[in-house]
């Protein structure tokens, strides 16, 4: 099995560029048309991520060094990515432009309290694609993202569910040269809080501290000129 990650941004009218009612229209849309296609094609895991107004509101964070960031975040696998005309045709109707990708999972917090299939999952899922410094050769990025960087992130945020997928080459022409798409869960109150999204309510210098550390740790890995991030709601559906 083979996990694939498409990046969308929606047509006009299917929550197009920012979150709120029109991204609940795209979300409909990927729940009651795009989920079910694409499961009675075969793919397994399918999962939607999707900036609707559960996600919206003033304060929340969003960033796209590439422009605007991504509506939709939509992944499953299959049993061979070759394969996979069918399916970039489904996302292709609800999508002006995607930008698809073949990942490698890893999972450092698996989330305690999962919802039912269908059903939006427990926070909001931040999900950030990165590039690594210039200076840094593949192997270097790969051994501080999965080591020290790692633990890092975890001890700093209050993370409740932790995916890494490290890209291993693009799937649709015109890609950006991503490294890795991450995705983490926080509790939604983090935000707009920053107390909550660093795990330090009630200590400011706890907050501080984790900031800083946080912060030292991502210049020391990532390539700030590239990062595109934004929080969703999550839709997973398992088999």
């Amino acid at each position: 099995m083979e996990k694939l990650v498409y990046l969308g941004w929606a047509s006009e009218g299917l929550g197009r560029a920012s979150a709120g009612m029109a991204g609940d229209v795209l979300r409909d849309r990927l729940l009651s048309e795009v989920v079910p296609a694409l499961q009675a094609g075969g793919a397994g895991s399918v999962q939607v991520a999707v900036a609707d107004a559960a996600v919206g509101g003033d304060g929340v964070f969003s960033f796209s060094s590439e422009g605007t960031p991504k509506d939709a975040v939509v992944s499953f696998w299959l049993e061979v990515s070759a394969e996979r005309a069918w399916a970039e045709a489904l996302l292709t109707g609800v999508f002006d432009a995607m930008h698809g990708y073949l990942v490698c999972e890893s999972r450092p917090i698996v989330p305690q309290a999962v919802a039912a299939p269908g059903d939006r999952s427990v926070g909001a899922s931040q999900i950030t694609c990165i590039a690594a410094r210039p200076d840094l050769s593949h192997d270097e990025f790969i051994a501080r993202w999965q080591g020290a960087f790692c633990d890092v992130a975890i001890e700093c945020q209050h993370t409740i569910a932790y995916v890494r997928n490290e890209v291993v080459r693009a799937l649709t022409d015109g890609a950006p040269d991503w490294w890795a798409i991450v995705e983490e869960s926080f509790p939604v109150e983090a935000m707009t809080d920053p107390a909550v999204f660093y795990d330090a309510q009630g200590d400011p210098e706890l907050l501080a501290a984790n900031q800083a550390r946080l912060f030292e740790s991502v210049g020391e890995l990532i390539d700030l000129a590239r990062v595109d991030a934004r929080f969703y709601s999550e839709y997973r559906f398992e088999g």
